[in-house]
């Protein structure tokens, strides 16, 4: 006989969670097993005079499964028990069927400031920061909003925000909505994401509908949300927290303490709407720097400087005149630098760092074997390789400052000029021919003398990049305040292609560019571009937007958006 067809096999299935053995014959229930009572059961078998008949007859005339039968005859027998008792439906966690929202009432036409922090529910807050805090919001007419979240509750507790504990200093300002602070800005109060999430951002970021959203949470992310050509940038950003780590000393907790940063999200909106978000991290004492200022016991200071700045990728050719002007006083049209109240200038760092300053425009391997895009390059009078390298040191030599180091990072397109003379393309460009076989003559002259060069210096070199300028060439380390500058972001580990997430799963710091989507995965920050975000082969929605990082002399960092106009703060 058949295994399968044998009278005695059971097969096993489960049903709610609980395994449950079915014989030949019985219909299998799907969904939750219904609650029967065994002595009501066997009071019906008595009174039908079924008692004394055997199961199967039972079971025909009552239509009750064989199990059910023989419970109720074990009843008759037994006598109650409590274990025949009807069981108790389970107890059920807390459910929402709505979602309350807020929207602020912002009187048109004036700048608005709003410093948002999130706190954990039976915490205090961190009275050094709290009051720094409190001291700058004052000092830019800032309102400051906290957010609560929960932590450790079981799982039949009220995990909403509106009921739990808060220290008693911010408890009445907690908000507990959902909050618009304009139509396209949205904190979602109510997210109360774990603290040990290791993804914040984690399904929220189209919660606005591709609009900005702010997630309360003690771990620090940001990402730049995709969008239509020509729209304004939007974010996906967290906030930092107001109270001190706080976690069960499980692994999940043990991980989050190392990402849990204090701090909140200085969140400023212009008059035309626009909003410029950015963090206020503090430091061991509390203390935070926000531009040129440092807040600490409950004083703020202005005029300081910061450690260094990392300038979204240039790509000289395709520059963006008023990121240009904005950012280091360049003006594109006349080549030329001017003075104006520019960002280099306003907050003088020790170290400025310049990823991709080339854009290789003129024999791009993008659009080297384009007929079309050559001929529309060649109208322009951008053909000439050697022209633009030239004219691309003059700018890095014009940014130099004797006060600033002034360090430049070897991106993928200047390295373009190595895959470039390894082409045959240039031997027979009668434009660039000359150049061509001049540079590759110094590549097999250091070949032939056993010296390893880098072909990208040597060429900026020889087109006229100051010696006072820094080269740092791909590979190579370059290390600010613990935080590793010397990537530009194109390179991965062992041979892979770099992603920013890759380089926080490393464990190092890192300020990088290349991806022209800016972004905070843990310890990576990545900054945008500063070129125009239409380069021409980037075409349909996109996340690309101008962005710079500062790192502050405590060592915390924040990412500084700037405006399509080069604004990177509210004007007014």
């Amino acid at each position: 006989m058949p295994a399968n067809l044998h009278p005695l096999r059971r097969q096993q299935t489960v049903i709610s969670g609980q395994q449950k053995s079915i014989l030949p014959g019985e219909t299998k229930v799907v969904g939750r097993p219904r609650i029967y009572d065994p002595i009501a059961d066997g009071m019906l078998i008595r009174e039908q005079g079924l008692e004394n008949k055997s199961v199967r007859i039972i079971c025909e005339e009552t239509g009750f499964s064989r199990c059910r039968v023989q419970k109720a005859l074990d009843a008759l027998v037994r006598g109650p028990q409590e274990s025949d008792k009807p069981a108790k439906e389970k107890k059920k966690p807390p459910r929402i069927n709505s979602i309350d929202t807020l929207k602020l009432d912002l009187q048109p036409g004036i700048v608005h400031r709003f410093i948002l922090t999130s706190i954990q529910d039976d915490e205090p807050v961190w009275d050094e920061l709290h009051q720094n805090l409190l001291a700058y919001a004052a000092h830019v007419g800032a309102h400051i909003y906290p957010f609560g979240f929960t932590y450790q509750r079981g799982l039949f507790e009220d995990h909403t925000v509106r009921t739990a504990c808060y220290d008693a200093e911010v408890r009445d300002d907690i908000i507990l909505d959902r909050l618009f602070l304009t139509d396209d800005v949205l904190v979602v109060s109510d997210a109360n994401v774990l603290p040990t999430s290791s993804n914040p951002l984690g399904g929220w970021k189209n919660a606005n509908n591709g609009k900005t959203v702010i997630v309360p949470h003690p771990r620090i992310a940001q990402e730049s949300l995709p969008r239509m050509s020509g729209e304004k940038p939007q974010f996906a950003i967290t906030t930092g927290c107001l109270s001190r780590p706080s976690y069960t000393p499980r692994a999940a907790g043990r991980k989050a303490i190392a990402h849990h940063t204090c701090g909140a999200l200085l969140v400023e909106i212009d008059v035309d709407g626009h909003i410029f978000p950015r963090h206020l991290i503090a430091d061991e004492n509390g203390s935070f720097h926000d531009l040129d200022c440092f807040v600490a016991n409950g004083r703020v200071y202005p005029g300081v400087r910061v450690a260094s700045i990392v300038w979204p990728d240039w790509h000289h050719a395709q520059i963006d005149h008023r990121i240009a002007l904005a950012t280091v006083g360049y003006d594109s049209k006349s080549k030329e630098f001017v003075r104006n109240n520019n960002l280099l200038d306003a907050l003088r760092p020790h170290y400025q760092f310049s990823h991709d300053s080339l854009d290789f425009r003129a024999r791009n391997h993008h659009a080297i074997d384009d007929p079309i895009e050559m001929a529309r390059v060649a109208a322009k009078g951008m053909d000439n390789v050697e022209d633009e390298i030239r004219s691309t040191m003059s700018f890095l030599n014009g940014m130099w400052r004797d006060w600033c180091e002034t360090v430049v990072i070897e991106g993928n397109h200047d390295n373009a000029i190595a895959k470039w003379l390894k082409a045959p393309h240039g031997q027979k460009d009668p434009t660039n021919a000359y150049f061509w076989h001049r540079m590759l003559s110094v590549w097999h002259d250091a070949v032939r003398r056993n010296e390893t060069i880098n072909i990208t210096e040597s060429a900026f070199r020889m087109c006229g990049l100051d010696d006072a300028v820094h080269f740092c060439g791909a590979g190579q380390s370059w290390i600010v305040q613990d935080i590793e500058h010397g990537m530009h972001g194109d390179l991965g580990y062992n041979g892979s292609r770099g992603n920013p997430k890759q380089f926080a799963r490393s464990g190092r710091k890192s300020n990088t560019g290349h991806t022209h989507s800016s972004g905070i995965f843990d310890g990576a920050y990545v900054s945008g571009m500063g070129g125009e975000l239409d380069q021409g082969y980037n075409r349909g929605p996109g996340s690309w937007v101008h962005v710079v990082i500062l790192t502050y002399l405590s060592g915390a960092r924040t990412l500084l958006p700037m405006a399509a106009d080069g604004r990177y703060r509210a004007m007014g």
